[in-house]
């Protein structure tokens, strides 16, 4: 293990500066089930790690070039608090997607007269 890993497992908490720092592939701990996660080759993004009746999820949050510490925090509290009620927050992520407007219609059809 990095000392720079060793170094983010003592402090609770990912700031800005670690998180240019971190290179290694794998996941490294923000604190309650937050993760920021690195691919082999070398993208960064955020996964909420928790637990829904009983079934591990890992939630993506977003790349972390687009989706600062805070706002994956934010997130990741706001998936729980859905979760501890029983609900889901992949499940409502899709709904909120499905319900989206979108330009696409059939053509219209030009009736001769």
């Amino acid at each position: 293990m990095s000392q720079t890993k060793c170094y983010i497992f003592g402090m609770g908490k990912l700031t800005k500066a670690i998180i240019e720092v971190l290179k290694e592939p794998g996941r490294n701990p923000d604190g309650d089930g937050l993760y920021l996660k690195i691919s082999p080759s070398g993208g960064k993004s955020w996964v909420l790690r928790i637990q829904i009746k009983g079934t591990r999820r890992d939630i993506g949050l977003g790349d972390a070039r687009y989706v600062p510490a805070q706002t994956a925090r934010l997130e990741a509290a706001a998936a729980k608090k859905l979760a501890a009620s029983g609900i889901d927050p992949l499940a409502e992520r899709r709904k909120v997607a499905k319900v989206v407007p979108t330009l696409n219609r059939p053509p219209r059809r030009h009736t001769p007269k």
